[in-house]
């Protein structure tokens, strides 16, 4: 049992490590965290007027919404230079940023697919703001996601905002 606990110790260990060697090569704009494509965002303070100001709108689904494991989800958002809004499911406090960064129209509206190929019995479907770091961070894990089908969950990264949740969606069955 002892050697059973170092190893799964070692391991927890391990997978921190390297968890915090991509973030800090993400903060320091290293193309290895992103696949050798540097990722060009702006940066801007989270307590700037731009990121404070920032707010939007998930019009659909809604709460409570059965869903598909592909669904269309739209709404609006409001943001300044330098924020960049997300869609992300969230189950249990951890997130799986979705899709890619929003395009937001000129009307500040936005449309997007979103694919769920979890198996949550529910969860929530969040709008986010997130400045160039976290913008950043989040470009990375899709990345990753995409590179090595290994798309772990994970707190929302700080220098994030939720501008809307959709709550209590459902996938349907036998889809």
């Amino acid at each position: 049992k002892l050697c059973f606990l170092l190893c799964y110790l070692a391991l927890i260990v391990t997978a921190c490590v390297a968890l915090s060697c991509a973030a800090i090569l993400v903060m320091l704009g290293s193309p290895l965290a992103t696949g050798g494509a540097r990722v060009q965002t702006q940066l801007v303070d989270p307590n700037s007027d731009d990121f404070l100001a920032a707010r939007g709108k998930i019009t659909q689904p809604s709460n409570g919404n059965l869903v598909r494991a592909q669904f269309d989800a739209s709404g609006t958002v409001h943001i300044g230079k330098g924020v960049y809004p997300w869609l992300a499911v969230e189950i249990n406090g951890l997130i799986w940023p979705k899709e890619g960064r929003i395009s937001v129209e000129e009307d500040s509206g936005w449309s997007q697919s979103v694919s769920e190929e979890g198996h949550p019995v529910r969860f929530e479907l969040w709008l986010l703001a997130a400045n160039g770091h976290a913008n950043s961070i989040l470009e990375a894990w899709r990345e990753h996601c995409l590179t090595t089908n290994e798309c772990p969950g994970w707190p929302p990264p700080a220098d994030t905002k939720v501008l809307d949740r959709v709550k209590g969606l459902r996938l349907a069955p036998n889809q």
